[in-house]
């Protein structure tokens, strides 16, 4: 999909998916070394997991979902509509994820308009 081709020419993209909220893959641009299906039920579960300990505690659904790992990469999802997540690895040498998470977001609103 073009959405993550795009996505993919960030330096700092390493890896990303869409994917179904049941966790099925949608579309990915990642190294054919890694497992893509794997990456996209993983990233599912991850998200539904926070999904329901948020309602546990009276919120709503997360509006993204950040795991830091310590080489300084961040698994980053998003909702990309209502039946869909928009995940990505990013490495960041500086910290800084703004520019990261306004792309990242831009690319989940463009699939929404899609997927639905």
């Amino acid at each position: 999909m073009e959405t993550l081709e795009a996505l993919g020419k960030s330096a700092n993209v390493k890896a990303s998916a869409i994917v179904s909220n049941e966790g099925l893959l949608i579309a990915s641009n990642m190294d054919p070394k890694m497992h893509a299906e794997t990456f996209a039920a993983m990233t599912a579960l991850l998200r539904n997991t926070a999904q329901m300990t948020m309602e546990t505690v009276g919120k709503g659904v997360p509006d993204r979902l950040i795991v830091d790992i310590n080489d300084g990469t961040r698994l980053v999802t998003v909702g990309a509509g209502s039946r869909a997540l928009l995940t990505a690895c990013i490495k960041r040498s500086d910290g800084d994820m703004g520019l990261d998470l306004a792309e990242l977001q831009y690319c989940a609103d463009k699939i929404r308009s899609i997927i639905g």
